[in-house]
């Protein structure tokens, strides 16, 4: 689907809260809006040079998928962690 703009990826955070659905960040990055509001419902896409994701964004998410093949991704949210 691509990047979402803002006002749809405020409803579909609150939807999937209201619901106690999971739902995935997509290619876009992740709001604070989101954080906030569906942070136990949120699946957070990762891989590398993926810019914009930080430990609080890591740490707040329900689950991780990493997006890509070999042991350098998981590296580099196992260091984001450990920060």
């Amino acid at each position: 689907m691509g990047p979402y703009q803002k006002r749809p990826k405020k409803a579909i955070a609150t939807t999937a809260k209201n619901f106690g659905i999971a739902y995935n960040s997509g290619g876009s990055g992740v709001l604070e809006y989101e954080l906030e509001v569906a942070s136990f419902q949120l699946i957070l896409q990762y891989s590398t040079g993926r810019f914009g994701l930080n430990k609080k964004i890591i740490k707040n998410a329900a689950a991780i998928e990493i997006l890509a093949k070999g042991p350098i991704p998981v590296k580099e949210v196992t260091r984001l962690l450990k920060r």
